[in-house]
């Protein structure tokens, strides 16, 4: 099965300070499961300052996506943050692919993605995986281990920034592992964000994300 907290075909959604935590789609012992949290197909949905947080993709032939399985789907995500998200999905390697996020992997097309003001951060390597005539674009985002080419020099390097900040920065929750998600004081995801067509005023921790003419992430 796909999408343990939200399955949506063909809907229009908004989903505002939301905790999507602890979703397992699929089983250890099965070849099939895609989106551990949600899964969505001929949508168009806005996530804003949602947490998805140690959820499971566990279908090794199936779609991928350890939180967010999106096919054919519009969907943009404003100061979102990802933790701890698991994809069992092999996609002909031999690395687990789309621990978070995994767009078009059913071989579909026209899957439109946009992250913004965005963390995601403590998933195993190729945390997001676009199939090819998908898109998938970020802005002021910091996202680990994603292997992004952006300044399109051939290779993925530390000289690769998106928005001054550079894809292997720890964004310094304050204690993760006990979903302690507010940012210390020197985190780099402070004042690093940018106004976006959809934001909540306040974080899940009632922080303002706006102080200063400056947005955290």
């Amino acid at each position: 099965y796909n999408g343990d907290a939200v399955y949506g075909e063909r809907k229009q959604n908004y989903y505002y300070n939301r905790i999507f935590q602890g979703n397992q789609a699929g089983s250890p012992t099965g070849e099939y499961g895609a989106g551990g949290a949600l899964a969505l197909n001929f949508c168009t949905s806005s996530f804003i300052n949602c947490l998805f947080n140690g959820n499971k993709s566990l279908g090794r032939l199936d779609g991928g996506g350890g939180a967010f399985f999106i096919e054919t789907s519009n969907v943009s995500l404003y100061n979102c943050t990802f933790y701890n998200n698991q994809s069992t999905s092999l996609f002909n390697s031999s690395t687990e692919q789309g621990n978070a996020i995994a767009i078009g992997s059913y071989g579909t097309a026209g899957s439109a993605v946009n992250l913004t003001n965005s963390i995601i951060y403590g998933q195993k390597p190729y945390p997001i995986t676009a199939f090819p005539n998908n898109s998938f674009t970020m802005s002021h985002s910091l996202v680990k281990d994603f292997y992004y080419d952006a300044n399109k020099d051939g290779y993925v390097d530390s000289l690769d920034f998106v928005e001054n900040l550079p894809y292997y920065l720890d964004p310094m929750f304050q204690d993760a592992a006990r979903n302690d998600f507010r940012l210390k004081p020197a985190s780099p995801c402070i004042n690093a964000g940018t106004m976006a067509t959809d934001f909540y005023p306040v974080d899940l921790a009632g922080t303002p994300f706006f102080q200063d003419n400056k947005f955290d992430l």
